[in-house]
């Protein structure tokens, strides 16, 4: 997105591994949980369509991406 989008990009860690469980669960929930609650009134009010929407879904999807190369270290290690 260019600089002179109306809405935010949030600026995702380079690195989650150094993160303890709350700090982890608290930039999931700020995050992940937020850009859902986002596009889940965007498409209540018909608006799935829209560039809003799609500005959102794509700051959800970058989101999954940085929590999915930190999850398997994180859980699934040994």
């Amino acid at each position: 997105m260019s600089a002179g989008d109306p809405w935010p990009v949030f600026e995702l860690p380079e690195d989650l591994a150094a993160w303890d469980d709350r700090a982890y669960f608290a930039f999931l929930q700020e995050h992940q949980f937020a850009y859902q609650g986002m596009l889940d009134d965007l498409k209540a009010r018909g608006q799935q369509d829209s560039d809003e929407f799609r500005h959102y879904l794509q700051q959800f999807q970058a989101v999954e991406r940085c929590l999915a190369r930190d999850f398997n270290r994180r859980y699934h290690q040994g």
